[in-house]
């Protein structure tokens, strides 16, 4: 808007100058033909200010359209990595999960072994005394026939 009205004052300081009529009839107000005058510099003032006026903007949306595609980029890069980043938790939190299954796992084999070797320590035992015990009643059987 500021250029728009600079445009204009140029425009109409361009248009009194190149009047010829005196200086006095220039600024009381333009002939016809100087108004005529005035009105095609203020429209070609203000179409080049239009004009560049929209390659401005156009410029500054380009800009901003830049700006915008280069943000989507990254953000879904960024989105790319908190996704790994995620999933490497996940994993992470999996295999910490699953080692901890597999301490327990081995934890009760060891308990298991440990009761197996009672347990053959036991049998064994009653393997002896049964066999004991039938050397006992076997001479005890022997000794009433021999009686």
């Amino acid at each position: 808007e500021t250029a728009r009205r600079r445009a204009a004052e140029q425009g109409l300081a361009a248009s009194a100058a190149g009047d010829d009529s005196d200086a006095g009839t220039a600024r009381m107000g333009a002939s016809h033909s100087d108004e005529a005058s005035w009105q095609a510099g203020f429209a070609s003032a203000t179409g080049r200010t239009d004009d560049a006026e929209v390659r401005s903007l156009r410029a500054q949306v380009d800009s901003l359209m830049r700006q915008r595609n280069a943000h989507e980029q990254e953000n879904a890069e960024l989105r790319r990595r908190a996704e790994t980043l995620q999933r490497a938790a996940d994993q992470a939190t999996t295999a910490a999960a699953l080692e901890q299954k597999f301490e327990l796992a081995l934890q009760a084999i060891g308990r298991l072994q440990e009761e197996l070797e009672v347990a053959q320590e036991q049998r064994q035992a009653y393997k002896e005394h049964c066999r004991q015990l039938s050397q006992l009643l076997g001479n005890v059987g022997m000794d009433a026939e021999t009686s």
